[in-house]
């Protein structure tokens, strides 16, 4: 695809003009001097050294997977809803969560923490609004490579103060893959395009020994918010179907992540689950019977109300790959009684965290 590396690096022209503030506190981390995961944790640790413990998890073994040990064509996926900086200080109204927990000059280094944390080969992230001056710096003296799709009119663009428009970014461990293409599209609903976008990378594995392992697709997207909106959802999940097939190409495994803004029993669920491309939701496996998806993946309180839903997924080819391990949901005592985000967590979303093997 013609030009699409370049395209996905950089960040789109809104639709409506918009000044964008110039970010006042670099990221320190992003020196050529921090080329490591101890020195970005220590990095960490020095922010965060008067602010509780990150909420803590661990991995359940799904099907014999130990968590730690990834060889071979088994790797690990983020999916991670991040919260952008500009929509947590305007439009989201955290009630609960103490303002002092949505400083970003704290909040980037938790973030970053969260990250760092469960050393993800693949990451997929929405409502990214620190992508050229945190994120992609960050992690690419990790070894990470970064593509970026911003929204064509981002409302964190109409929040003051805001560092330009939030989007998708995928990052992927340029050791353990190669790029073989990209390309970022905006999402369309009956022939018209949304304000919602989706990101597409197909990666193959690096290492000689996995040679039998094929190119998969890894997508990431954020369909539309909020009630009232269920049937643009539900035409955003087709087409997000459509654009997978065509880009992907027939047979090659698909792993697509996202905030779906959409509960279980909502419609584009069932076009995503249901669908001619097999998938199926990689955190059912933590569910008894494997057909449940967690109780919630998000959990705040605004001024309309506490809300508690399962809005976040992880879905795969599920002829394709088989899920090893899952990182746990908290319970409800260790993700307090502010809810999230909060000082011990820095976005209203859980990361969702998953290995999977080829088969």
């Amino acid at each position: 695809m013609a030009n699409s590396m370049e395209i996905l690096s950089q960040t789109h022209q809104p639709l409506l003009p918009h000044t964008v503030s110039t970010p006042q506190h670099p990221v320190v981390m992003a020196t050529s001097s921090l080329t490591s995961k101890d020195k970005l944790l220590e990095s960490c640790e020095k922010a965060l050294k008067d602010q509780p413990p990150l909420l803590k998890r661990s991995f359940v073994s799904i099907a014999g997977g130990e968590g730690e040990v990834r060889e071979g064509n088994v790797f690990r996926v983020m999916q991670w809803n991040i919260l952008a900086q500009a929509l947590s200080q305007a439009d989201d109204s955290f009630v609960r969560c103490p303002p002092a927990a949505l400083n970003w000059d704290v909040r980037k280094f938790r973030i970053l923490e969260e990250i760092l944390t469960y050393d993800s080969d693949v990451l997929c992230f929405q409502e990214v609004d620190h992508y050229h001056d945190f994120l992609e710096p960050a992690l690419k003296s990790l070894g990470y490579r970064g593509l970026f799709y911003p929204k064509p009119d981002s409302p964190a663009l109409y929040c003051p103060n805001n560092n330009g428009p939030d989007g998708c970014a995928l990052f992927f461990k340029k050791e353990k893959f190669s790029l073989v293409d990209a390309d970022g599209i905006v999402l369309s609903s009956r022939g018209f395009e949304t304000n919602q976008v989706a990101l597409f990378a197909k990666l193959q594995f690096s290492d000689p020994s996995t040679g039998s392992a094929k190119p998969f697709v890894v997508g990431v997207t954020h369909l539309k918010a909020r009630k009232g909106w269920e049937r643009l959802r539900s035409e955003q999940g087709k087409d997000l179907l459509k654009q997978t097939q065509k880009f992907s190409g027939k047979g090659t495994p698909v792993v697509l992540c996202g905030d779906f803004n959409a509960e279980p029993t909502e419609h584009v669920y069932s076009v995503m689950s249901q669908s001619k491309m097999k998938l199926n939701s990689a955190y059912k496996s933590l569910s008894d019977d494997k057909t449940s998806e967690p109780v919630y993946t998000t959990w705040t309180v605004r001024t309309d109300g506490e809300w508690r839903q399962t809005l976040d997924y992880i879905f795969f080819s599920k002829d394709k790959f088989q899920v090893e391990t899952c990182l746990e949901i908290p319970p409800e005592e260790l993700v307090g009684e502010t809810r999230l985000p909060s000082h011990t967590y820095p976005s209203d979303h859980l990361s969702l965290v998953c290995d999977f093997k080829q088969i």
